[in-house]
């Protein structure tokens, strides 16, 4: 698939993958549109992806845009659906259509159940999967006049629930759900549906998650875990899109955990149960 001059949307792009999928689409000639929570951080990162502009725009109508660049920051917060049309309106503003929409945004916590404050899982159903689901939605008819693809970044979380990261398990596993419907809903229309899978990625030194008790802390670094780099993750990401594939699995743990899952759940079970205390 020729990406130049395809207008994409990435929320979470300040960062992590979501950064790393600016880069590589802006490498490959296309506009991108990247979202996130900090204005102010979005900024300086916006600048720094400038300097990746693959270079004058081919498509006749989007010639006139040619001073304006490629990539265009829009902050907000996807849990908000007033903002989540405001980054859709911005990006047809500016670049006239979507073609690609990689719903990245998305944010993890930590704690038991019973230890866990009602804001934990609400931020995180916000987030991971209404965020999504109203971005998509408002997307949804330029993303059919441009036949063009929405992909859903997911996680191994998704494939089995986690301990002491249920509400993270449970939002992600939603968006499977939700992807499962759009794509019947579309068939036909040459709309691609995608969701993605990732496996334990590197993370920036700034990467928060949200504690039990609701508060943002520091991701800690994880030890003994192989992680893949952004960049790769990024390019498993966007091979999906260009072959317009439904469900892809990232990493070997994940093609385990995703057989073992479906064949024979009590030994996922087991092995988390003997693991417990690396949750």
């Amino acid at each position: 698939m020729d990406f130049t001059d395809k207008v994409a949307i990435i929320s979470g792009a300040r960062m992590g993958i979501g950064r790393a999928l600016a880069e590589a689409l802006l490498r490959r000639g296309a506009c991108v549109v990247v979202n996130a929570r900090d204005a102010r951080a979005l900024a300086v990162e916006t600048q720094n992806l400038a300097s990746l502009d693959g270079g004058p725009m081919q498509t006749q109508n989007l010639a006139s845009l040619r001073d304006r660049g490629r990539v265009h920051a829009v902050a907000g917060d996807v849990g908000r659906p007033e903002d989540c049309r405001r980054i859709v309106e911005e990006t047809l503003r500016v670049f006239g259509k979507i073609d690609i929409l990689i719903n990245n945004a998305g944010i993890s916590g930590k704690g038991s159940v019973a230890e866990s404050d009602p804001v934990v899982f609400q931020t995180q159903v916000n987030t991971n999967l209404l965020g999504p689901i109203y971005l998509t939605r408002y997307a949804l008819s330029s993303l059919q006049a441009s036949k063009g693809s929405v992909l859903f970044v997911s996680t191994l979380a998704a494939i089995r629930g986690l301990p002491f990261h249920s509400g993270y398990s449970a939002s992600k596993m939603g968006l499977t759900a939700f992807a499962e419907s759009l794509k019947v809903e579309l068939h036909g229309e040459g709309v691609h549906v995608g969701i993605a899978y990732v496996g334990f990625t590197e993370n920036d030194p700034d990467k928060s998650v949200i504690n039990a008790a609701g508060h943002l802390e520091r991701l800690p670094r994880r030890a003994g875990v192989r992680q893949t780099p952004a960049s790769k993750t990024a390019d498993l990401i966007l091979r999906q899109i260009a072959s317009r594939k439904f469900k892809v699995v990232h990493s070997s743990i994940g093609k385990w955990n995703w057989v073992l899952s479906k064949i024979a759940p009590w030994v996922v079970e087991w092995v988390f149960v003997r693991n417990m205390g690396r949750f």
